[in-house]
């Protein structure tokens, strides 16, 4: 499944779909909630990575 995350928040909607769903967009105006969206999925691909 394919999604589109509006108002992203801190990815919340996005995490609790797990590897179901493949998120193709992210839309995101708080800076804050931005950086943490970045460090939290980056950490994840990391350990996807090294797994």
């Amino acid at each position: 499944m394919d999604i589109i995350d509006l108002f992203a928040g801190v990815g919340g909607f996005h995490l609790a779909l797990g590897g179901g769903a493949k998120c193709l967009f992210s839309s995101e105006i708080d800076s804050n909630a931005k950086k943490l969206i970045i460090l939290t999925f980056l950490k994840l691909l990391f350990l996807a990575i090294l797994l």
